[in-house]
């Protein structure tokens, strides 16, 4: 089976940086550094105009918990329907009740809204009491496949969870996410897990203006883009592991 790599990117320039290192497809989103938001739909169509690899849209309103008011599930719904209508790949998704267990209902509509029959669901999942019942809970709903780190802050302490779930099921892939790197993603591999997802980020050029300027305690945000060299090293290490089963 092919391994897998999908690079997760909030901006064009990023995008067009991880299909020409090599990534299978991209999940977009906006503002990486509070772990993704919905994209602007300018940023999706410019995307969607420029690239020819697979699109998963990110649909996440807000930073915070994935607990979402009535108004906040409309706006989630609306935006499910816009990429849809505007022919994204996939849509990523997640929603979780108070006692931070899968909402099933609200799932369950995002489901009944979307027209792509691949439908991920992102690392809201690391967050649930009790995984192996949310996964076969998924499983039922029909999610294709599962963002995870194995509720561990960096996904390869996660693997254990990871090899749990793979037997759980055989119809939902999982996405290993969290840290992925060039450096342990053969550890992942091993496990049998086909699919990655990395940002693979770097800091892009500095602002030589920003340096002459004083903002006292004030510090102008870091801006980062799609680290080329790392995605086609993570490429090459997915190409390279294949070859050697082979």
């Amino acid at each position: 089976m092919k391994k897998v790599l999908e690079i997760c990117v909030d901006s064009l320039e990023s995008a067009l940086i991880a299909q020409e290192a090599g990534a299978d497809r991209i999940e977009l989103c906006s503002c990486l550094e509070v772990g993704g938001l919905t994209p602007d739909p300018a940023l999706f169509l410019l995307t969607r105009e420029r690239l020819s690899i697979p699109i998963h849209v990110l649909i996440r309103p807000r930073i915070g918990n994935f607990v979402y008011t009535e108004t906040e599930q409309a706006v989630i719904l609306n935006s499910i329907e816009f990429f849809n209508k505007h022919e994204a790949n996939a849509v990523v998704v997640g929603a979780l009740n108070q006692a931070d267990d899968l909402d099933q209902q609200f799932l369950t509509h995002m489901l009944e809204v979307t027209s792509t029959e691949s439908v991920t669901f992102h690392r809201a999942f690391d967050l649930v009491n009790d995984p192996l019942q949310t996964f076969i809970q998924l499983e039922k709903l029909g999610i294709a496949r599962v963002l995870t780190s194995g509720q561990q802050p960096v996904v390869v302490d996660g693997i254990p969870l990871l090899e749990t779930l793979m037997k759980q099921s055989s119809k939902v892939k999982i996405l290993a996410g969290g840290g992925v790197n060039s450096r342990n993603v053969t550890q992942l591999l091993d496990t049998g897990i086909s699919e990655v997802h990395a940002s693979a980020r770097r800091p892009a050029s500095q602002n030589l203006i920003a340096g002459k300027i004083s903002f006292s305690k004030l510090k102008p945000d870091e801006h980062r883009l799609a680290d080329f060299q790392e995605i086609v090293n993570l490429r090459n290490q997915l190409n390279n592991y294949d070859a050697h089963v082979q």
